[in-house]
């Protein structure tokens, strides 16, 4: 079997950023490159085969965090030591706010990459899924509170999707052009 040339890694709660994970990987399929889509929680960081291999950590802000196996993968020496061979994919809700797609504009985003020495070649911030009818009331309400606080959505009988997906789209072409080495 043909060793892949991108290596997808997620962390997943509410199967947001596995959705957003496959959108990628059908756009890889369509420019031929070969890849894995493996999620964290079953995979072992030593079978990274990093020669001519883009790895891509991705993951989702969860109650005010990134998942602990999102945050001791980007820790692992062998990430560190291949950044260069390394996306970061982060997805959260405020990012629903086109600015805090950029990494100076998401706090999430940049106390991540400041707590470790991990720095990817590239990080991409998308918009996630507000899925209140799937939630506990406990999380319900909590979440809650921050959309009061930051003027999102609060009618806790629907569910709300601000994933861009011409982002997403946009955002597969830049992996397609790192792996035929058109750059970052």
């Amino acid at each position: 079997m043909m060793s892949p040339s991108v290596l997808f890694l997620y962390t997943t709660v509410d199967g947001q950023t596995k959705k957003v994970a496959d959108a990628l990987q059908k756009e890889l399929e369509v420019a031929n490159v070969v890849y894995q889509l493996e999620n964290l929680e079953n995979y072992d960081l030593a079978d990274i085969h990093w020669k001519n291999q883009l790895v891509i950590l991705m993951g989702a802000v969860h109650t005010g965090g990134f998942d602990p196996k999102l945050i001791a993968a980007s820790q692992d020496d062998a990430f560190i030591l291949h950044s260069d061979q390394t996306h970061f994919v982060a997805l959260n809700l405020i990012a629903r706010n086109k600015e805090k797609t950029k990494i100076e504009n998401n706090v999430y985003v940049r106390e991540f990459l400041a707590a470790t020495a991990w720095q990817p070649a590239h990080t991409e911030i998308i918009a996630g899924a507000l899925n209140y009818t799937k939630y506990t009331k406990e999380k319900q309400d909590s979440i809650l509170r921050v959309m009061a606080i930051t003027k999102g959505p609060t009618d806790i009988t629907k569910d709300y999707e601000f994933t861009d997906w011409q982002q997403v789209s946009e955002y597969a072409q830049k992996i397609v052009g790192f792996v035929k080495g058109e750059g970052k």
